[in-house]
């Protein structure tokens, strides 16, 4: 499964935040720092599968002909498009009735 995340808008933590969390009253180290804020979110987000941030996202998975496929990006709070790709590079959007979708717990 390939996921393909948009980039959040923001960190769950702002650099202010951090810095005053810190104590640190200088701008030297903001880009390390930020780097850091997302080192850690990205960190968080893979160990407990989980993103903290809304935002978008494209994923790949496989066809399966009964229901099994289940997307890697969570929570999911919509889908706007399910496209099939072909090996030979065409594409088609499906319409609902051409695919299922099961919620669960996760």
């Amino acid at each position: 499964m390939l996921v393909e995340p948009v980039p959040p808008t923001a960190e769950p933590v702002g650099l202010g935040e951090l810095k005053a969390y810190l104590r640190l009253d200088t701008g030297d180290e903001d880009a390390l720092l930020a780097g850091l804020l997302r080192s850690a979110r990205a960190l968080c987000e893979a160990f407990t599968r989980t993103w903290l941030i809304e935002r978008g996202a494209v994923e790949i998975v496989p066809v399966v002909s009964k229901p099994g496929a289940r997307l890697a990006g969570a929570p999911v709070g919509a889908v706007s498009k399910v496209e099939a790709l072909y090996a030979d590079g065409t594409s088609a959007v499906l319409t609902p009735d051409r695919y299922t979708v099961v919620y669960d717990a996760d």
